[in-house]
Order: C-alpha cells, then structure tokens, then sequence
C-alpha cells in the first residue's frame, strides 16, 4: 500500500505551513556553532523553514544527542500524524575525545535495525565540526593530535582561525549566526565540498578518520530537497508499509499452511519487485546520503527475503 501524500491544508508544524517535502530534523552537538550553521543554510538558500527543524537543545556529547534524535522522531511517531511524522534525523556529531562516540554510532544502527528503517543517520566530524569550515580555504590530512592543553578539537579551531582571519579579516567565533552566508559570499562552498569529499574517501582508504567529515553530505542533501520533492519518501514509505504487514503476518500462528505458503510467496514475489525499483532508484541516486538510505533499506529486503525462505522451507517439511 502507497503512503498517501498530504493534503496542502493538513502539511502544518505549528504555525509554520510545510511544503512537499520531507521532514528533517537536525540534532546538533553543540548549541550555537552547528544550530546556527544550518540555520543559515536554511535562510540563504531558502529552504522550506517549515520541514527543517534544528536544535541543539540535547547535551554535548554524541550518545546524548543520538538519544534526543530518537527521542524527537518517536514523538512524532506518536502524535499519529504523517505530516507532522520525520522522514529522517540526523544526529550531528563529533569525535574528539567523547567517550560516548562508539556508543552513538551503535545506538543509531540498533535503532534503525529495531524499526527497519534507514531514520537515524549520524553526521560524523573528526575531530571535530570546524574541520569543515576548515576544508573550505584548504585541504588537509594532517591529523589533529591533542595535547596537554589542548584537546584535537580546539587545535582544529586554531588552524582554522588562522585561515578564517586571512579572508574575513576577523577571528572566527563559534557564536557567528552568518558563516554560511559569508564562506557562500567568498565562492568558498563548492571548494570546501570537494576538500571534504577528497578527505573522507582518503580517510576510508587509509582507516585514519581524523581529520574528515561527513557535513558535506548533509549539505548536500539539504540542498537536493527542493528537487526531489517526495520521490525518495514515497519509496521508502511504500517499502516500510509493505515491510509492516510481513513482520506482523511471520509471527502470527498460521492455521492453514497452504494459505500461509500462497501469502509468502506473493511476499518474495513483492520483495523481489521493491528491490528491483531499488536497484534502479539507486542506479539514478547522485545523493550520497539518499544512496545510504536506499542501501539500508536494500539490506534489510535481502534479509527479510531470507526469513520468508526459511518460513517457506519449514510449512514443506
């Protein structure tokens, strides 16, 4: 069964009117630097305000912010309604020297495995969110080690400043409202998108993270909204409610196996077509974090085609 789209009239977060679009919600780390970041994003490019909901307002450690971004997206779950329901949180975080970091990772991937579906996507920075402005004057693989004083965070910081204060001419704060505004206003964006893209695939290549990002991604994503309008959403909806009935119907204690055997095999029959379509969505997708969701998703039909097989194989017996 298709997700049926909301109605224009019913598409209201507060007093906000939502567009057709997804819901977003982006769970920061810290409370100014990252929530002003993609505040300004959402202003300068125009973003429908409505679908994007930012905070920071969750502690400053990786597993608390995790935590709060399952905690918003089951709290829509509750309020029953698709329009106010997020398609997706991402969960943006920092490596540096939490000791929660591992424990984040592992939570959202437990989560997304519990719900089967692709909701919590941590957003990974090492060490920490500045290297991303960083990547926008230069690109580096330098790694940020911490010292007595310093952790690699903050060392990360004073490379920046010293970069940031060559173009601005000006000390970069953490309180600034208006960076994307002003790296935008210096053609600095598309620069800091390939620095980062080149620093990440170095840094899965080599098993050293530090010093990558994944706040491009997120960029990019944010970016892509406006054309992709539902189309990702109304795959996704359409495997999840699909993916629902199974779950419930291989629990359930059938009676007639003959029944039950014709049921499962218009399962693998249906499987069989929604991995198909995403193959092919997949094959089209340029959006890496939208290639993640669908990878997922992909993932999880393979091995529910696998648990329909075995349910198959035991009625036989």
């Amino acid at each position: 069964m298709k997700s049926k789209r909301p109605s224009k009239s019913s598409l209201k977060r507060g007093k906000q009117l939502r567009e057709e679009y997804e819901l977003i919600a982006i769970v920061c780390e810290g409370t100014k630097t990252e929530p002003f970041y993609y505040d300004d994003v959402k202003k300068v490019e125009r973003l429908p305000s409505a679908n994007i909901f930012v905070t920071g307002d969750c502690g400053s450690d990786p597993l608390s912010v995790v935590r709060h971004g399952i905690h918003l997206y089951e709290k829509s779950v509750a309020e029953k309604n698709p329009s106010t329901l997020y398609d997706i949180v991402f969960c943006v975080i920092d490596r540096d020297a939490h000791q929660t970091f591992n424990a984040a990772l592992d939570c959202a991937l437990q989560y997304n495995r519990k719900k089967n579906k692709a909701i919590i996507l941590p957003i990974k920075s090492y060490p920490s969110f500045e290297i991303w402005y960083l990547f926008h004057f230069l690109y580096t693989r330098q790694v940020f080690v911490k010292t007595p004083t310093k952790s690699a965070g903050q060392r990360c910081k004073e490379a920046l400043n010293i970069e940031w204060k060559k173009v601005f001419k000006e000390d970069y704060e953490k309180s600034h409202s208006d960076i994307y505004k002003k790296l935008k206003s210096k053609n600095l964006v598309v620069d800091g998108i390939k620095n980062a893209t080149l620093a990440l695939a170095d840094a899965k290549k080599t098993n050293e993270m530090n010093p990558s990002t994944e706040a491009h991604l997120l960029l990019e994503f944010l970016l892509s909204i406006i054309d992709q309008k539902f189309g990702i959403k109304n795959i996704l909806d359409n495997i999840y409610d699909i993916s629902e009935e199974i779950e419930s119907n291989l629990i359930i204690k059938q009676d007639d196996n003959d029944k039950y055997l014709e049921l499962l095999e218009s399962y693998s029959s249906r499987i069989d077509t929604e991995l198909q379509l995403l193959k092919t969505s997949l094959a089209k997708e340029n959006i890496i974090i939208n290639k993640v969701r669908l990878k997922f998703m992909s993932s999880y039909l393979n091995e529910l085609s696998t648990r329909i097989n075995i349910a198959k194989n035991d009625i036989s017996e």
